[in-house]
Protein backbone atom coordinates (compact mmCIF):
# COMPACT_ATOMS: atom_id res chain seq x y z
CA UNK A 1 0.00 0.00 0.00
CA UNK A 2 0.94 3.66 -0.45
CA UNK A 3 0.73 5.50 2.90
CA UNK A 4 -0.92 9.13 2.36
CA UNK A 5 -1.26 11.68 4.81
CA UNK A 6 -4.86 13.10 5.85
CA UNK A 7 -4.21 16.37 7.14
CA UNK A 8 -7.68 16.74 9.02
CA UNK A 9 -7.29 13.40 10.56
CA UNK A 10 -3.95 13.87 11.30
CA UNK A 11 -3.10 10.21 10.56
CA UNK A 12 -2.08 8.52 7.33
CA UNK A 13 -4.55 6.13 5.41
CA UNK A 14 -3.68 3.08 3.72
CA UNK A 15 -4.75 3.90 0.05
CA UNK A 16 -4.17 2.37 -3.72
CA UNK A 17 -2.74 -1.34 -3.97
CA UNK A 18 0.74 -2.37 -4.50
CA UNK A 19 1.59 -4.63 -7.17
CA UNK A 20 3.66 -7.16 -4.16
CA UNK A 21 -0.35 -7.03 -2.34
CA UNK A 22 -2.15 -9.99 -3.96
CA UNK A 23 -6.15 -10.64 -3.51
CA UNK A 24 -9.07 -8.92 -2.55
CA UNK A 25 -9.85 -6.76 0.37
CA UNK A 26 -12.68 -8.93 2.37
CA UNK A 27 -14.37 -8.14 5.76
CA UNK A 28 -14.30 -11.52 6.63
CA UNK A 29 -12.40 -14.32 5.83
CA UNK A 30 -14.98 -17.17 8.20
CA UNK A 31 -18.47 -18.31 6.56
CA UNK A 32 -20.70 -15.72 7.90
CA UNK A 33 -23.14 -16.82 10.15
CA UNK A 34 -27.10 -16.28 9.65
CA UNK A 35 -27.69 -16.06 13.15
CA UNK A 36 -26.80 -13.11 15.32
CA UNK A 37 -23.92 -12.80 17.98
CA UNK A 38 -24.48 -11.38 21.58
CA UNK A 39 -21.15 -10.66 23.28
CA UNK A 40 -19.93 -12.69 26.07
CA UNK A 41 -21.86 -11.31 28.80
CA UNK A 42 -24.86 -13.19 27.69
CA UNK A 43 -23.31 -16.70 28.77
CA UNK A 44 -22.06 -15.92 32.32
CA UNK A 45 -25.08 -16.40 34.37
CA UNK A 46 -24.50 -20.44 33.86
CA UNK A 47 -20.92 -20.63 33.01
CA UNK A 48 -19.21 -18.81 35.60
CA UNK A 49 -16.51 -21.41 35.60
CA UNK A 50 -15.39 -21.58 32.01
CA UNK A 51 -15.82 -17.50 32.10
CA UNK A 52 -13.04 -17.37 34.72
CA UNK A 53 -10.99 -19.84 32.81
CA UNK A 54 -11.81 -17.73 29.76
CA UNK A 55 -10.38 -14.70 31.30
CA UNK A 56 -6.89 -16.37 32.23
CA UNK A 57 -6.61 -17.53 28.66
CA UNK A 58 -4.71 -16.39 25.40
CA UNK A 59 -7.92 -16.48 23.52
CA UNK A 60 -9.34 -13.58 25.91
CA UNK A 61 -6.31 -11.44 25.24
CA UNK A 62 -6.71 -11.66 21.55
CA UNK A 63 -7.50 -8.30 20.73
CA UNK A 64 -4.99 -6.70 22.99
CA UNK A 65 -1.99 -6.73 20.15
CA UNK A 66 -4.33 -4.81 18.42
CA UNK A 67 -5.39 -2.22 20.87
CA UNK A 68 -1.54 -1.68 21.69
CA UNK A 69 -0.98 -0.69 17.98
CA UNK A 70 1.96 -4.09 18.29
CA UNK A 71 4.14 -2.67 15.39
CA UNK A 72 3.59 -6.12 13.06
CA UNK A 73 -0.22 -5.78 13.68
CA UNK A 74 0.12 -2.17 12.46
CA UNK A 75 2.39 -3.65 9.25
CA UNK A 76 -0.11 -6.10 7.81
CA UNK A 77 -3.53 -4.09 8.26
CA UNK A 78 -1.77 -1.23 6.63
CA UNK A 79 -0.47 -3.85 3.56
CA UNK A 80 -4.24 -5.17 4.16
CA UNK A 81 -5.69 -2.03 3.62
CA UNK A 82 -7.11 -1.11 6.79
CA UNK A 83 -6.45 1.75 8.27
CA UNK A 84 -4.06 0.96 11.56
CA UNK A 85 -6.85 3.36 13.81
CA UNK A 86 -9.43 1.07 12.82
CA UNK A 87 -8.23 -2.12 13.84
CA UNK A 88 -10.34 -2.80 16.28
CA UNK A 89 -13.66 -2.15 14.35
CA UNK A 90 -16.27 -4.95 13.91
CA UNK A 91 -16.12 -3.93 10.09
CA UNK A 92 -13.04 -4.98 9.25
CA UNK A 93 -11.52 -7.97 8.91
CA UNK A 94 -8.89 -8.47 11.79
CA UNK A 95 -11.58 -9.00 14.39
CA UNK A 96 -13.25 -11.60 11.84
CA UNK A 97 -10.84 -13.93 13.95
CA UNK A 98 -9.46 -11.73 16.60
CA UNK A 99 -12.41 -10.94 18.06
CA UNK A 100 -15.95 -11.39 19.10
CA UNK A 101 -17.71 -8.90 16.77
CA UNK A 102 -21.66 -8.33 18.24
CA UNK A 103 -24.20 -7.75 15.63
CA UNK A 104 -25.38 -4.48 15.22
CA UNK A 105 -21.95 -3.18 16.47
CA UNK A 106 -20.06 -3.78 13.45
CA UNK A 107 -19.17 0.12 13.46
CA UNK A 108 -17.69 -0.15 17.34
CA UNK A 109 -14.74 -1.58 18.72
CA UNK A 110 -14.30 -4.82 19.42
CA UNK A 111 -13.85 -5.36 22.82
CA UNK A 112 -14.24 -9.40 23.68
CA UNK A 113 -11.99 -11.31 22.74
CA UNK A 114 -11.88 -14.78 20.93
CA UNK A 115 -14.75 -15.73 23.02
CA UNK A 116 -17.88 -18.38 23.73
CA UNK A 117 -19.67 -17.24 20.39
CA UNK A 118 -16.74 -17.48 18.32
CA UNK A 119 -16.92 -21.31 18.71
CA UNK A 120 -19.89 -22.64 20.14
CA UNK A 121 -21.46 -20.33 17.46
CA UNK A 122 -23.86 -16.92 17.25
CA UNK A 123 -26.11 -17.08 20.49
CA UNK A 124 -28.87 -15.32 19.63
CA UNK A 125 -31.45 -17.78 18.46
CA UNK A 126 -30.18 -21.21 19.99
CA UNK A 127 -29.13 -19.56 23.80
CA UNK A 128 -32.38 -19.59 25.47
CA UNK A 129 -33.36 -23.51 23.88
CA UNK A 130 -29.55 -24.19 25.80
CA UNK A 131 -30.29 -23.25 29.13
CA UNK A 132 -33.33 -25.65 29.12
CA UNK A 133 -32.01 -27.92 31.78
CA UNK A 134 -34.96 -30.73 31.60
CA UNK A 135 -33.24 -34.16 30.97
CA UNK A 136 -30.10 -32.95 31.96
CA UNK A 137 -29.08 -36.81 32.72
CA UNK A 138 -29.22 -37.22 28.99
CA UNK A 139 -26.39 -34.95 28.40
CA UNK A 140 -25.62 -33.74 24.66
CA UNK A 141 -28.88 -35.68 24.06
CA UNK A 142 -30.91 -33.56 25.75
CA UNK A 143 -33.79 -31.95 24.68
CA UNK A 144 -32.59 -28.14 24.90
CA UNK A 145 -29.34 -29.00 23.64
CA UNK A 146 -30.71 -30.74 20.39
CA UNK A 147 -33.10 -28.14 20.16
CA UNK A 148 -29.86 -25.82 20.09
CA UNK A 149 -27.90 -27.51 17.32
CA UNK A 150 -30.82 -26.85 14.85
CA UNK A 151 -30.73 -23.12 15.84
CA UNK A 152 -26.81 -22.20 14.88
CA UNK A 153 -25.22 -24.00 18.29
CA UNK A 154 -22.29 -25.52 16.61
CA UNK A 155 -21.44 -29.17 17.98
CA UNK A 156 -18.09 -29.21 19.04
CA UNK A 157 -18.09 -33.10 20.45
CA UNK A 158 -17.85 -33.90 16.56
CA UNK A 159 -14.42 -33.60 15.77
CA UNK A 160 -14.87 -32.99 12.15
CA UNK A 161 -17.15 -29.51 12.84
CA UNK A 162 -14.23 -29.05 15.63
CA UNK A 163 -11.53 -29.14 13.49
CA UNK A 164 -13.57 -26.29 11.08
CA UNK A 165 -13.82 -23.90 13.68
CA UNK A 166 -10.44 -24.23 14.76
CA UNK A 167 -8.93 -23.90 11.72
CA UNK A 168 -10.61 -21.16 10.16
CA UNK A 169 -8.29 -18.79 12.14
CA UNK A 170 -5.61 -20.93 12.98
CA UNK A 171 -4.80 -21.98 9.19
CA UNK A 172 -4.82 -19.27 7.44
CA UNK A 173 -5.04 -19.54 2.92
CA UNK A 174 -6.33 -15.40 2.10
CA UNK A 175 -3.57 -14.72 -0.08
CA UNK A 176 -3.88 -11.01 0.68
CA UNK A 177 -3.53 -11.46 4.50
CA UNK A 178 -0.51 -13.91 3.28
CA UNK A 179 1.14 -11.56 1.08
CA UNK A 180 0.46 -9.12 3.77
CA UNK A 181 3.04 -11.01 5.98
CA UNK A 182 0.25 -12.33 8.68
CA UNK A 183 1.87 -16.09 9.56
CA UNK A 184 -0.07 -18.43 7.76
CA UNK A 185 -0.50 -20.90 10.78
CA UNK A 186 0.86 -24.34 9.20
CA UNK A 187 2.42 -25.09 11.91
CA UNK A 188 -0.17 -24.58 14.97
CA UNK A 189 0.05 -27.73 17.12
CA UNK A 190 -4.04 -28.51 17.53
CA UNK A 191 -3.78 -31.23 19.68
CA UNK A 192 -1.33 -29.33 22.51
CA UNK A 193 -3.57 -26.20 21.60
CA UNK A 194 -6.92 -28.17 22.90
CA UNK A 195 -4.95 -29.35 25.87
CA UNK A 196 -4.56 -25.52 26.43
CA UNK A 197 -8.20 -24.64 25.84
CA UNK A 198 -10.06 -27.41 27.54
CA UNK A 199 -12.68 -25.84 29.51
CA UNK A 200 -14.60 -29.07 29.61
CA UNK A 201 -15.04 -32.28 31.54
CA UNK A 202 -14.69 -35.18 28.69
CA UNK A 203 -11.33 -36.02 26.78
CA UNK A 204 -10.45 -36.96 23.50
CA UNK A 205 -7.86 -39.42 23.03
CA UNK A 206 -4.72 -37.20 20.77
CA UNK A 207 -4.75 -39.39 18.27
CA UNK A 208 -8.00 -39.35 17.48
CA UNK A 209 -7.58 -35.25 17.75
CA UNK A 210 -4.51 -35.59 15.40
CA UNK A 211 -6.39 -37.42 13.18
CA UNK A 212 -9.56 -34.96 12.68
CA UNK A 213 -7.52 -32.03 12.46
CA UNK A 214 -5.01 -33.55 9.79
CA UNK A 215 -7.98 -34.64 7.40
CA UNK A 216 -9.80 -30.85 7.76
CA UNK A 217 -5.90 -29.32 7.06
CA UNK A 218 -5.82 -31.50 3.76
CA UNK A 219 -9.41 -30.37 3.35
CA UNK A 220 -8.45 -26.86 3.21
CA UNK A 221 -5.09 -27.59 0.88
CA UNK A 222 -1.72 -26.49 0.99
CA UNK A 223 -0.94 -22.47 1.66
CA UNK A 224 -0.85 -20.56 -1.61
CA UNK A 225 2.77 -18.86 -2.43
CA UNK A 226 2.60 -15.78 -2.84
CA UNK A 227 4.77 -12.72 -2.73
CA UNK A 228 5.19 -10.87 0.33
CA UNK A 229 4.36 -7.02 -0.30
CA UNK A 230 6.70 -4.54 1.48
CA UNK A 231 5.60 -1.57 3.25
CA UNK A 232 6.58 1.56 1.68
CA UNK A 233 8.69 4.09 3.88
CA UNK A 234 6.96 7.20 5.35
CA UNK A 235 8.10 9.81 3.77
CA UNK A 236 10.60 12.00 6.54
CA UNK A 237 10.92 16.10 6.75
CA UNK A 238 14.61 15.85 5.45
CA UNK A 239 12.56 14.54 1.76
CA UNK A 240 10.17 17.10 1.44
CA UNK A 241 7.59 14.85 3.35
CA UNK A 242 5.60 15.77 6.23
CA UNK A 243 7.36 16.24 9.81
CA UNK A 244 7.04 12.35 11.81
CA UNK A 245 5.30 12.10 14.13
CA UNK A 246 6.31 13.58 17.93
CA UNK A 247 7.62 10.60 20.44
CA UNK A 248 8.40 10.16 23.84
CA UNK A 249 11.74 10.03 24.58
CA UNK A 250 10.15 7.20 27.68
CA UNK A 251 9.32 3.96 25.86
CA UNK A 252 7.69 3.02 28.99
CA UNK A 253 5.41 5.32 29.03
CA UNK A 254 3.47 3.76 26.09
CA UNK A 255 3.49 0.43 27.95
CA UNK A 256 2.81 1.50 30.85
CA UNK A 257 -0.85 3.43 29.20
CA UNK A 258 -1.36 -0.19 27.19
CA UNK A 259 -1.21 -2.49 30.72
CA UNK A 260 -3.49 0.25 32.15
CA UNK A 261 -6.26 -0.53 29.96
CA UNK A 262 -5.79 -3.83 29.30
CA UNK A 263 -6.26 -3.69 33.40
CA UNK A 264 -9.59 -1.75 32.86
CA UNK A 265 -10.93 -4.05 30.01
CA UNK A 266 -10.18 -7.69 32.51
CA UNK A 267 -11.70 -5.28 35.25
CA UNK A 268 -15.04 -4.31 33.22
CA UNK A 269 -15.57 -8.10 31.73
CA UNK A 270 -15.06 -9.87 35.14
CA UNK A 271 -17.43 -7.18 36.51
CA UNK A 272 -20.41 -8.16 34.10
CA UNK A 273 -19.21 -11.82 34.64
CA UNK A 274 -20.24 -11.50 37.99
CA UNK A 275 -16.90 -11.91 39.14
CA UNK A 276 -13.69 -9.88 41.25
CA UNK A 277 -11.04 -8.04 40.10
CA UNK A 278 -7.86 -9.73 38.43
CA UNK A 279 -5.56 -9.83 41.37
CA UNK A 280 -3.41 -8.65 42.33
CA UNK A 281 -3.23 -5.48 40.36
CA UNK A 282 -0.28 -3.88 38.44
CA UNK A 283 1.56 -1.25 39.65
CA UNK A 284 1.36 1.46 37.09
CA UNK A 285 4.29 4.13 37.79
CA UNK A 286 6.68 5.77 35.13
CA UNK A 287 8.80 8.63 34.87
CA UNK A 288 7.43 11.17 32.48
CA UNK A 289 9.33 12.73 29.79
CA UNK A 290 8.39 16.39 29.01
CA UNK A 291 6.47 16.74 26.36
CA UNK A 292 6.05 20.18 24.33
CA UNK A 293 2.15 21.30 23.52
CA UNK A 294 0.63 19.84 21.30
CA UNK A 295 -0.70 21.50 17.88
CA UNK A 296 -4.32 19.88 17.75
CA UNK A 297 -7.51 20.80 16.16
CA UNK A 298 -10.32 22.37 18.22
CA UNK A 299 -12.62 19.62 19.44
CA UNK A 300 -15.86 19.92 17.85
CA UNK A 301 -18.88 21.83 18.98
CA UNK A 302 -21.43 19.89 20.40
CA UNK A 303 -25.03 21.19 22.20
CA UNK A 304 -27.83 19.52 23.27
CA UNK A 305 -28.90 18.07 20.34
CA UNK A 306 -25.85 16.23 20.28
CA UNK A 307 -26.33 11.99 21.62
CA UNK A 308 -24.62 10.69 24.54
CA UNK A 309 -23.43 8.11 22.08
CA UNK A 310 -22.37 10.62 19.43
CA UNK A 311 -20.28 12.32 22.45
CA UNK A 312 -18.42 9.15 23.45
CA UNK A 313 -17.51 8.53 19.77
CA UNK A 314 -16.40 12.02 20.05
CA UNK A 315 -14.32 11.88 22.58
CA UNK A 316 -12.44 8.26 21.92
CA UNK A 317 -11.63 9.80 18.44
CA UNK A 318 -9.91 12.81 20.66
CA UNK A 319 -7.84 10.48 22.77
CA UNK A 320 -6.82 8.68 19.99
CA UNK A 321 -5.59 11.65 18.20
CA UNK A 322 -3.92 12.90 21.44
CA UNK A 323 -2.17 9.02 22.30
CA UNK A 324 -1.28 9.39 18.28
CA UNK A 325 0.64 12.46 19.15
CA UNK A 326 2.96 11.73 21.64
CA UNK A 327 2.63 6.94 20.96
CA UNK A 328 6.41 6.03 20.87
CA UNK A 329 5.28 3.06 18.87
CA UNK A 330 7.27 3.03 15.67
CA UNK A 331 4.86 3.01 12.41
CA UNK A 332 2.07 4.20 14.83
CA UNK A 333 0.41 7.40 12.95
Amino acid sequence: TTPTVDPAAGRERATGTSPGVIGQIKRRIRPASSHRTLGSNACSGCHAKQNEWWFEHQHYHSGDPFFDQASKNVQIARLYGVDPTEMTLGRHVCMDCHGTVVSGKESRDVLDGVSCESCHGAAADWLEPHKDEAGKELGINRPGYLAALELGKRELNDLETRATACTSCHYITEPRLLSAGHPSGADFDYVAGMSSVRHWESAVPEARLASAFAARLKARGAVPKVRLAKLDPAPSASSGGSEPPRTLSHGAVAETIHAEARWQRAVERRRAAGLGAPAPRPVFAVELAEVSDLDLPPFPQIDDSTSIEDVLLLLRDRLRLLYRSVAPKEGYR
